[in-house]
C-alpha cells in the first residue's frame, strides 16, 4: 500500500485537489459592498472560543440546506469536514475547517437563533495559518435556521381510507379533499420541509394541518393539529402525538362478495396419530393416518347487502376425489408382532354446507344455531382477523385436531406469507400454525392450518416419557380459479 501511494502520489494529489475544489466550490456572489471592503480578517485580533450554541444545527438558503454546524464537524453544501478551530474578534467569528489535507476559513456575523451571515475565503490553503491569512471573497450570505415549507406532491400511496382503528380518526383521502370523521376538508396545499410533510386543510375559514411521514402501502405516521401555524423546531422536526394509521379497504368489494362469485381451491387434508404404550409389557404401538384430496368450491348464491346492512348466502362444497386411511397396531416382545394392518380408500365424496352471513355494525357475522359468530370486519386491513369456518371440512365436532372448534381465527396478509402464524399453548404439549393470504379482487388465495400435539418428546424408555404420542392435523387450500360475480 505504501509503495502504491508513493508511486502515484503526485497525480493523486492533483486529482484530489481538483475534486475538492469542484465539490466545495462556492456560488457566484456579488462583490463586497463599499462598507465591507475594509473588512480584512488579518487585521483583527482573534481569540479561541467555544462554538456558539445558537450556531449549532442546520442553516438554509432559499429553501435548500446549505450548512450544518456541529460541535466539531461542518457540512458545507453536502461536504463534511472537521473543525480545526473556532475564534472570535469583536462581532465576528471565524471557523477554520479541514477537508482532506486542505484548510479553509469561514467568517460569521449577526448570529441569532433564526439567522446568520457567512463569508468564505477565496481559496483553500495547506495549513491553518495559511487559511487564516487568505482574503474573503464575495458578499456576506444570509442563512436562516427556519426550514421553509415548499410545495410538494402527495405520495401515490396516500389516497384511500385510513384510521387508527375503527371509528378513530377515520379519513378518506383523495387528491382534492380529505373527509375527516365525516366532515369534508379541501386540500389547500401539500408541503414539505424535507424532514416531514403536511397537508393544509381548509373548510371555510377554518384550517387544519395533517402532518405525515413514512407513507407505505398499509401504514403511515400522522397527527393532526388545528390551524396552519409552523410548529417545527430549530432542526426541522415536528413534535406531536404521532399515531400509526392503517389503510383499510371495503372487504365485500375487495373480496368480490357479489352474487355469482365463485372460488375453486385445490384442497388437501391429513391426520397422523402415533402412540407407544410403554407402561405395559409387551410394548404396544399404534399408527393411524387419514387423508382427503380434491377440490373445495365456495360461491355467493345471493346477497341483499346495501348501504352497510343486509346479508348474503355462501354455498360451500367439498368434492373429494379420494379418501385414504390406515390403521396399524403392533406389539414388541423381543420381536415385533403385527396385530392389525388395515387400509381403506373411499372415492368420490361430496359434502356441502350453506352459510348465512349478515352485515351489522361494520362487521360480517355467521348466523348459527348458537347465535352470531364473527366472520370478518367490513373494513379489511393488513393483519385483520377472519374466521375460516367455511373452509373447514364438515366433520362431526368436537374433533381433537381442532381445539378451537370450527372457528379458526387467523390474521390475513396481503403479500405472500413465508411463515405461518404460530399459537402455542401455555403448556408445551401442542402448537397451532395457520395463515391466510388475501389478494385484492380475488379474496383468500392461500390458506393453511396445522395442529400439532405431543406428549413429552420422542420414544424413550425413561419413566419421564410414559406412553409418548404424536398427533397432527392439517389442511391446505390453494386458489385454483376465480369467477367474479356482479
Amino acid at each position: 500500500m505504501d509503495f502504491c501511494f508513493r508511486k502515484y502520489s503526485y497525480p493523486f494529489v492533483v486529482v484530489l485537489l481538483v475534486f475538492l475544489f469542484s465539490c466545495h466550490s462556492l456560488p457566484p456572489s456579488e462583490p463586497l459592498p463599499p462598507e465591507e471592503k475594509g473588512f480584512d480578517p488579518r487585521e483583527l485580533s482573534w481569540q479561541q472560543v467555544s462554538m456558539p450554541g445558537d450556531l449549532l444545527g442546520d442553516w438554509y438558503i432559499e429553501g435548500k440546506l446549505d450548512l450544518t454546524v456541529g460541535e466539531d464537524t461542518l457540512r458545507v453544501r453536502g461536504t463534511w469536514s472537521l473543525i480545526q478551530s473556532t475564534e472570535k474578534s469583536d462581532l465576528y467569528y471565524r471557523i477554520i475547517y479541514k477537508i482532506g489535507s486542505q484548510y479553509r476559513a469561514m467568517y460569521l456575523r449577526n448570529i441569532t437563533e433564526t439567522g446568520v451571515q457567512i463569508a468564505y475565503t477565496d481559496s483553500m490553503a495547506v495549513s491553518e495559518e495559511g487559511a487564516s491569512a487568505r482574503p474573503v471573497a464575495g458578499a456576506w450570505i444570509t442563512l436562516t435556521s427556519t426550514n421553509p415549507w415548499i410545495a410538494a406532491s402527495m405520495p401515490g400511496e396516500m389516497p384511500g381510507n385510513w384510521h387508527i382503528h375503527d371509528g378513530k380518526m377515520e379519513m378518506e383521502i383523495d387528491r382534492e379533499r380529505v373527509v375527516l370523521d365525516g366532515e369534508s376538508w379541501e386540500i389547500d396545499s401539500v408541503e414539505t420541509n424535507r424532514t416531514v410533510e403536511r397537508l393544509i386543510l381548509r373548510n371555510g375559514e377554518r384550517y387544519k394541518s395533517l402532518y405525515f411521514r413514512e407513507v407505505g402501502s398499509y401504514t403511515m405516521g400522522a397527527f393532526l393539529t388545528d390551524g396552519k401555524e409552523d410548529i417545527q423546531d430549530r432542526y426541522g422536526k415536528v413534535h406531536g402525538d404521532w399515531q400509526t394509521l392503517y389503510r383499510w379497504w371495503d372487504f365485500i368489494e375487495k373480496c368480490r362478495l357479489y352474487p355469482g362469485s365463485r372460488w375453486v381451491y385445490d384442497y388437501s387434508y391429513s391426520e397422523y396419530y402415533t402412540k407407544v404404550y410403554n407402561t405395559t409389557t409387551p410394548i404396544d404401538s399404534i399408527v393411524q393416518t387419514n387423508s382427503l384430496k380434491g377440490q373445495f368450491e365456495i360461491e355467493v348464491t345471493s346477497s341483499t347487502i346495501q348501504e352497510g346492512t343486509g346479508g348474503l348466502i355462501l354455498q360451500a362444497a367439498f368434492l373429494i376425489d379420494e379418501e385414504k386411511g390406515r390403521y396399524y397396531h403392533a406389539r414388541k416382545d423381543g420381536k415385533t408382532e403385527v396385530l392389525t394392518d388395515s387400509s381403506w380408500v373411499n372415492p368420490g365424496i361430496l359434502k356441502t354446507e350453506q352459510y348465512e352471513i349478515v352485515l351489522e355494525n361494520d362487521t360480517l357475522w355467521y348466523e348459527t344455531e348458537a347465535g352470531k359468530v364473527f366472520f370478518a370486519s367490513a373494513k379489511i386491513e393488513s393483519g385483520a382477523a377472519i374466521n375460516l369456518r367455511a373452509f373447514v371440512y364438515p366433520f362431526e365436532f368436537p374433533r381433537e385436531g381442532f381445539p378451537e372448534g370450527r372457528d379458526i381465527i387467523v390474521n390475513i396478509q396481503f403479500s405472500p406469507v413465508s411463515r405461518p402464524q404460530s399459537s402455542t399453548a401455555l403448556t408445551s404439549g401442542w402448537n397451532i400454525k395457520k395463515r391466510a393470504q388475501f389478494v385484492f379482487s380475488k379474496g383468500l388465495q392461500d390458506i393453511y392450518y396445522l395442529h400439532y400435539a405431543y406428549e413429552r418428546r420422542y420414544w424413550r424408555g425413561s419413566e419421564q416419557y410414559l406412553n409418548p404420542y404424536e398427533k397432527d392435523t392439517s389442511f391446505d387450500c390453494k386458489l385454483f380459479s376465480f369467477t367474479p360475480g356482479q
